[in-house]
């Protein structure tokens, strides 16, 4: 069995991302910073994974985003948000190679480091196991404007999005940045980032979805093409937490909440093609952690993550 080296000073991430890897097949361990990690590399024996090579001036933000076949890893180098895609095998994706790929358009102008408190890259699953990418740009204003970009699998351009970044519309504060996003499971994402007027230095945090291009260049057709489980709202839930659920059919379908054992806490049955609210109430007699939601039907099945609190 494999065994690979997990680096990084935010215990939680490590221990997350060390998860996955177990469940992958790979037996880890973690070091909390360079010198630990010299240390366990000296003392024992650890599988090589031809990763980018590592820069004097790189930067590695606590940013690991797992996909079916591996996990994305970004992190800047000299200011420039970059990436790659580690696939399962422990292995760099072919298609990228030794190099990590840029996360930015050419004529990006990326502003980051500018929040009250710094916030990690941003970013979501896209389509087909790719990456939806968001950053604060500064090309069409100083204060800056919210872009998102759509990736392949190998970080490349998406061909089915525009070749210029879709811009977020925000509110009009004196500067806007990126705080969080999530997939909505059709391509789309949801988006928060954090609005500073000049007579509000605290700032309030917006959201809002950004829909794929598909459905934004052609009109609704009369029936859902694939089976989509939205993004929890919200998240985490405390009382009660709501889905959407785009059925392709009308053969039915079953949802469930479930606890990390694989236990069904909750469930419903849908059936009829479109989207259906779906909605888990009475969370509070469930205990605080992290939960799946789960929809399966004769078309496949989706899931997501949520966490419940008190």
């Amino acid at each position: 069995m494999a065994r690979l080296l997990i680096v990084d000073d935010d215990v939680q991430l490590a221990r997350m991302l060390g998860q996955f890897l177990a469940g992958e097949g790979f037996a880890n361990a973690h070091a909390a910073d360079g010198a630990q990690a010299l240390e366990q590399l000296a003392r024992d024996r650890f599988d090589a994974s031809p990763v980018p090579n590592v820069h004097p001036v790189r930067r590695i933000m606590p940013f690991i985003m797992p996909t079916k076949n591996g996990a994305f890893v970004l992190f800047e180098v000299e200011g420039e948000p970059r990436g790659t895609h580690i696939l399962s095998t422990g292995v760099v994706d072919p298609a990228i190679g030794a190099d990590d790929a840029p996360l930015l358009d050419p004529a990006a102008q990326y502003i980051g480091d500018r929040a009250p408190a710094r916030v990690p890259l941003v970013a979501a699953p896209g389509k087909n196991g790719g990456l939806i990418f968001v950053w604060t740009d500064g090309r069409d204003a100083p204060q800056g404007a919210l872009r998102a970009r759509w990736l392949t699998s190998s970080l490349q351009p998406d061909p089915t999005e525009p070749a210029t970044p879709r811009m977020i519309p925000t509110a009009n504060a004196d500067y806007a940045d990126v705080r969080a996003a999530n997939s909505d499971g059709a391509g789309g994402l949801y988006v928060a980032w954090g609005d500073y007027p000049a007579s509000d230095p605290n700032g309030v945090v917006m959201m809002n979805r950004v829909l794929a291009s598909e459905f934004l260049s052609a009109p609704p057709s009369g029936r859902p093409s694939t089976l989509a489980l939205s993004a929890p709202r919200p998240n985490p839930a405390h009382g009660a937490v709501a889905l959407d659920v785009t059925l392709p059919d009308d053969s039915p379908a079953r949802v469930e909440l479930l606890d990390v054992a694989g236990r069904v806490v909750r469930s419903q049955t849908l059936q009829g093609a479109g989207v259906h609210s779906v909605s888990f109430d009475a969370l509070g007699g469930v205990p605080p952690g992290l939960y799946f939601a789960r929809v399966t039907a004769r078309s496949g099945a989706q899931g997501t993550r949520l966490v419940v609190s008190r």
